[in-house]
């Protein structure tokens, strides 16, 4: 019996320690080995997700006859080193490469640099590794559709221009490597990859999903899913995380699912979270199926994957057609449905300019209990947007930078992230990133909204007008704030755009030093036209909105100004935490779905800068 070892390493999702279960590659094998002369030929001899040593990992082969690796960019650098290796100590092993990572470019620089690759499988994988598996000869290989072989001299491509042609039509064939046992006893901490349908019908530029991508959908059964979904009941997986492309698209069929998800946390306390890729055009119907999904408290808020609402943008990146444009109506219809509404932002798209980005950001957070996700644009190696053509026609300049997700591993994975397009320069997007963060600070993350908000009301200053000022007053200031700042910013000069703005630190370096943070917050309103009494009182009254964790809650204070109808009276009122706000993110999601984080911390780091209700009682 030849021996096969798969392997598509996770990266460990911190706090909590979540990695996930290597679900593409087990699928693979268990497709497989139906097949009577594989199942007479071969055996599955290990299967790797963990990044643990390298060497510890070669000291567990035994001759190793195939090892095929899931690449994507989280494990792309721990990946080559491993497969170089491995086939340094075993020169006839084939090392076969799959996954989103793999170039289906022949002009990119990728192919001169991974001589130790023997095959590269595009696309769905399932039915062409079965047929490796059963000849592995080389040249054979390099005559199949939507596969690239290394020769020594020279790489054979034959990557097929209808993608489609090649996909697996027929999702009934391909079995569980969840029910089957390929990936033998999961951990509860771990995250389970869970896919109910293949398919997109979206073209959107800057996806990677390649040939899945503006595709018709085809599922899998619906008793498989149910299956599945009892398992990780069954096996007290925390992290539920859907790999749909448009969950929800499918109405009927995927309400049952919901409810399949939301009975098995019931009778099993597990699944603890789920996350979804809601479906882009996004209805009442996909909002229901959500709001049932919080109430079950599966998941945090409902995800809109909006990127941009500049005009120009969205056209450029292929996104013109999608109901989730209208952005509006969705945010209102989750207020009125108790459902926090978040969205998915991508900064630097093609088409942004300093003020369009300004203009949708405010336009985006000034619903209280939204939260926004900001990602820099980054250009994946099979998105149509990395392409030599996108590359010319938008001016992108672009840099490789380390990946936020694995900076706490010993081998480091990269981005690459553009810093220039046509329409920002280089000192724009430094300016944009800053400009963000100290809004950020100030409206998406509480600390300054009611003061924006009143004065927006007032007609003293516009939110753009008020941020704006802020933006100068932080960058010209020497005090808690302005440090803070300074390290977002050194991460912003250093291109390091996403963890700028994910690394907020607003509990430690501002939340438990409000007095301070307030009183710099008072000589930069002092700019305005606000008389000293009722500018303390605004001041008190921010400060009593946002959330204080040392604060025994429904909490109660009184003002000589009512700021919720902007009349001077005395008025008492009752504070509430909504535990809603900034907060709701996916790394949030993995807290709840983890048993390796106290309660405590969790509330803490869900209630740091969230708003509180304010009800008048007197």
């Amino acid at each position: 019996m030849k021996n096969v070892y798969l392997a598509n390493f996770s990266m460990t999702i911190n706090p909590g320690e979540h990695k996930f279960l290597p679900y593409s590659v087990a699928g693979l094998w268990t497709y497989a080995e139906q097949d009577e002369q594989v199942k007479n030929n071969y055996q599955l001899a290990g299967i790797y997700y963990d990044k643990v040593d390298h060497d510890k990992i070669l000291d567990e082969l035994d001759n190793p006859f195939l090892f095929g690796f899931s690449v994507y960019i989280w494990n792309e650098n721990y990946t080559n080193i491993l497969a170089q290796k491995i086939k340094e100590r075993w020169p006839e092993c084939m090392i076969i490469y799959g996954g989103p990572q793999v170039p289906q470019d022949p002009k990119n620089k990728w192919w001169n640099g991974h001589e130790y690759v023997d095959v590269v499988v595009f696309q769905e994988g399932e039915e062409i590794f079965k047929n490796i598996l059963k000849n592995p000869d080389k040249k054979w290989i390099a005559e199949q559709i939507n596969t690239a072989v290394n020769f020594g001299t020279h790489w054979s491509s034959t990557v097929s221009d209808n993608k489609r042609a090649t996909r697996q039509r027929d999702l009934s064939k391909l079995p569980s490597p969840y029910l089957s046992g390929a990936m033998g006893k999961p951990k509860k901490h771990h995250a389970m990859l869970f896919e109910t349908n293949r398919g997109c019908p979206y073209a959107c530029t800057f996806c990677d999903w390649g040939g899945l991508t503006y595709s018709k959908l085809v599922n899998h059964d619906i008793n498989r899913l149910e299956a599945e979904i009892e398992y990780a009941g069954k096996n007290k997986i925390g992290f539920l995380y859907s790999v749909d492309a448009n969950f929800g698209i499918l109405k009927d069929r995927d309400n049952s699912i919901a409810d399949m998800i939301i009975a098995t946390k019931k009778k099993y306390g597990y699944p603890k979270t789920f996350f979804a890729n809601w479906a882009k055009n996004a209805n009442e119907d996909i909002l229901k199926i959500a709001k049932k999904m919080y109430d079950a408290e599966l998941i945090k808020s409902f995800i809109m994957s909006l990127q941009t609402l500049t005009p120009l943008a969205i056209e450029l990146i292929k996104r013109d057609n999608m109901d989730s444009n209208d952005y509006e109506y969705f945010a209102k219809r989750c207020s009125e449905m108790g459902l926090p509404f978040d969205c998915e932002l991508i900064i630097g798209n093609p088409g942004e300019t300093l003020d369009s980005w300004k203009d949708t950001y405010l336009e985006i957070t000034k619903y209280d209990s939204l939260s926004t996700y900001l990602y820099p644009l980054a250009l994946l190696p099979n998105a149509e947007i990395s392409t030599t053509e996108s590359r010319e026609q938008f001016g992108f300049k672009t840099v490789r930078k380390p990946f936020p997700g694995v900076l706490n591993e010993n081998t480091p994975e990269e981005i690459e992230l553009v810093v220039e397009t046509n329409w920002l320069t280089e000192s724009d997007m430094r300016e944009i990133w800053e400009w963000t963060w100290t809004t950020r600070t100030g409206h998406e993350f509480n600390f300054l909204r009611d003061a924006a908000d009143y004065l927006s009301r007032q007609e003293i200053a516009t939110k753009k007008q008020f941020y704006d000022d802020w933006y100068k007053f932080v960058v010209n200031s020497d005090g808690i704030t302005k440090k803070h700042f300074n390290k977002a910013k050194g991460r912003i000069d250093n291109y390091v755009f996403g963890l700028a703005s994910q690394s907020l630190g607003y509990k430690e370096n501002i939340s438990d030093h409000r007095d301070k943070f307030y009183a710099e917050v008072k000589t930069f309103l002092q700019q305005y036209e606000i008389d000293e009494w009722l500018l303390d009182e605004l001041l008190r009254y921010c400060d009593a909105r946002l959330f204080n964790h040392n604060i025994e809650y429904p909490h109660t204070q009184t003002f000589d100004y009512d700021f919720i109808h902007d009349v001077k009276r005395e008025t008492t009122i009752e504070f509430t935490p909504t535990l809603r706000g900034a907060a709701s993110t996916t790394a949030q999601m993995l807290l709840d779905g983890s048993d390796k984080i106290s309660e405590n911390f969790k509330a803490k780091v869900t209630m740091t800068c969230t708003l509180n209700d304010p009800k008048i009682i007197l």
